[in-house]
């Protein structure tokens, strides 16, 4: 017998009396039980219904800074791609872009240097980049991949761990407010 039923059986009237309360409602209590439940029901809020229509809020579930409701990216035919505003990349973090098909890596220091990496982490083949832990290597600005924390040069694309490996680094701009990369 599983422990709950022996708690139900060791009740005065064991199960009949459950029974009474649940389905009789010998205490005369599934009315208010009802309208309760009612008003919890009513009172739901879907708080993902929220975010979906609330732009600002949609936007950190965007896998791409530069994806609706961000403008789309477009070359202004001197090969450079406008792909987000300043003020969505946070010093020290990365946030990711879809360029042309191609995944790049954005980040911001806190000096106001900007730079840009190929996404994919060529060690695990994965596109974390984006995702890595900005910092430095006495002045080289770096990030490490999240994956197996190799880590890259902000300038180069070099592998610090492994100067034989790196990924492609694309020069970055300041239009305005508008960031710009060139692949």
């Amino acid at each position: 017998m599983r422990p709950r039923m022996r708690r139900i059986e060791s009740l005065d009237g064991g199960l009949d009396y459950v029974r009474s309360v649940i389905v009789d409602d010998s205490l005369g209590i599934c009315a208010d039980l009802d309208a309760a439940m009612a008003r919890h029901v009513a009172s739901y809020r879907d708080e993902w219904a929220d975010v979906l229509d609330d732009p600002d809020r949609l936007r950190r579930f965007a896998s791409f800074v530069n994806t609706p409701p961000a403008p789309v990216a477009r070359s202004s035919g001197d090969g450079w791609v406008g792909v987000c505003d300043l003020a969505d990349l946070q010093p020290e973090r990365g946030v990711a872009a879809l360029l042309d098909g191609v995944q790049v890596a954005l980040f911001r220091t806190f000096d106001g240097s900007l730079y840009a990496l190929d996404n994919r982490d060529p060690f695990s083949g994965t596109y974390v980049l984006s995702r890595g832990i900005v910092g430095s290597r006495g002045e080289t600005p770096t990030v490490a991949s999240p994956m197996y924390k190799q880590v890259f040069d902000l300038r180069t694309g070099t592998c610090l761990d492994d100067d034989t490996v790196g990924v492609a680094a694309y020069p970055v701009r300041l239009a305005g407010e508008r960031v710009e990369v060139r692949l």
